[in-house]
């Protein structure tokens, strides 16, 4: 809501917080995919990344397999933001 009413930074700084206070929680890596995307429209792409993986393995080490497509969606989106030089590196 933070986001859509054009408080980005305010966003991300909730739920880096919220990430902060329950790194392990179930939904945490809703939560960090969700950050990576705020961070993504900052164009803050390496920052996102590191969220992206910290939740992929997070899904991969719990065999969540709709959250893992649920990434991929979401990363695979993201790349529609950045610039040909940017393109796909946080895919490699």
């Amino acid at each position: 809501m933070l986001d859509q009413a054009g408080k980005r930074d305010a966003a991300i700084g909730t739920l880096k917080s919220a990430l902060a206070l329950a790194p392990q929680s179930s939904s945490s890596p809703a939560a960090r995919v969700r950050l990576a995307g705020l961070l993504i429209r900052k164009r803050d792409y390496d920052a996102a990344k590191q969220e992206f993986d910290k939740a992929e393995a997070f899904y991969q080490q719990t065999n969540n397999h709709e959250g893992l497509c649920d990434l991929w969606i979401a990363r695979a989106m993201s790349l529609r933001t950045q610039t040909k030089e940017e393109d796909r590196t946080d895919l490699e």
